[in-house]
């Protein structure tokens, strides 16, 4: 499935790396309505849903744990509505650490132990990597095999390929969400291949990345 194909036939901009979740979604996906008003930046009908479920950790994709906040910070990427979706969720008691738990691996992009701030890590989105950090997300957390924080993800994306929408701004962004973790006591710790994020940033070519962590060296 080419990213166009997997746009236009989900309504789902997620990235590239997730090919597999969209071909699976529909075995492994629930909750197609409250997705939808995610998707649509619905608040009133998040708050209606919430009021008659309950579940505002709601898992969207059982396989991995995949939560419904989850969802909303990676969509709001690149799309706004997602964002305030996200905030309601959050202010309405969501774990911010909640972290996918993947049983059967088959995508990186599901990695057990990634949690909401290194999904919005990955796409680079300030806004939500501000919003998870005002709720308590862990700053250091490390995914289960590869030994990844929220930093080493920043610095490991790169353009066209983490991204549907990654554009001539990524990497400030990047650099930007990197100066965000660290600001909240983010460390440069080497993941479980023994990479620090200065040689994957230095390895992707952003020097503003550079930059912002040879500044903030441990």
């Amino acid at each position: 499935m080419s990213a166009l194909t997997a746009k236009s036939s989900s309504g789902l901009l997620l990235s590239a790396s997730a090919g597999r979740l969209l071909e699976a979604m529909s075995s492994d996906f629930v909750g197609f309505t409250i997705v939808s008003k995610v998707r649509r930046g619905d608040l009133e009908g998040v708050r209606s849903w919430l009021h008659h479920r309950g579940d505002v950790d709601f898992v969207v994709h059982p396989r991995t744990k995949f939560t419904l906040l989850m969802f909303a910070v990676h969509a709001s990427a690149r799309l706004p509505g997602a964002a305030d979706v996200a905030a309601l969720l959050l202010a309405s008691g969501a774990d911010a650490n909640a972290t996918t738990h993947e049983l059967e691996p088959r995508d990186a992009f599901f990695e057990t132990g990634r949690s909401a701030l290194h999904y919005a890590a990955l796409d680079r989105n300030v806004r939500a990597v501000d919003l998870l950090l005002a709720y308590g997300a862990a700053v250091d957390r490390t995914t289960f095999r590869e030994g990844w924080t929220p930093l080493a993800a920043v610095c490991a994306s790169r353009p066209g390929r983490q991204l549907l929408w990654a554009d001539d701004d990524d990497d400030a962004r990047a650099a930007d969400v990197a100066e965000r973790l660290f600001e909240a006591g983010a460390t440069s710790s080497p993941d479980a291949r023994g990479s620090s994020p200065l040689h994957r940033a230095v390895l992707r070519g952003n020097f503003a990345l550079v930059k912002r962590l040879v500044c903030n060296l441990d």
